[in-house]
């Protein structure tokens, strides 16, 4: 198991890519993977345990919704790299901001509308929507408290 931790530069579209490459299959008599009775006893591969942003896993979210794509070019949606190719993570910054936004409030159970609090002359100084809409959204934090620990 290796944990690789990096920094980057705050850009506005930033990309990770994962790849994995140079495992042979067969090419001059050499395989990278051994098989017993149609069962894979040793491989070369790369197994995604987790990826985080900032301390917050993001792995789920890069499991729903990137795909490895091997070098012949298919897509397959999985965390088990046995075969050559990569797979790309697109994400935004503010980095919090993207996290919530993609992987959070897209699972919330509340419309993401209702985190704006509007106030109007008619309900001046009469807190009880609001408070409510606080209530809600503290619900949601709570919910996804073990993302920010």
């Amino acid at each position: 198991m290796q944990v690789i931790c990096f920094s980057i530069p705050e850009q506005l579209n930033n990309q990770i890519v994962i790849r994995h490459m140079n495992k042979r299959f067969g090419i001059n008599g050499i395989w990278d993977v051994e098989v017993t009775n149609d069962t894979i006893t040793s491989d070369r591969a790369v197994k995604l345990v987790d990826v985080e942003l900032n301390n917050v896993s993001i792995k789920s979210w890069i499991f729903d919704t990137c795909k490895f794509v091997t070098t012949d070019g298919e897509q397959i949606q999985t965390d088990y790299f046995g075969h050559n190719g990569s797979i790309t993570v697109n994400f935004n910054c503010p980095i919090y901001e993207w996290i919530i936004c993609n992987c959070i409030k897209p699972k919330a159970a509340v419309d993401p509308s209702k985190f704006v609090i509007n106030t109007t002359f008619d309900n001046l100084f009469n807190y009880t929507n609001d408070v409510r809409e606080l209530d809600d959204i503290e619900k949601i934090l709570e919910q996804h408290a073990h993302l920010f620990s």
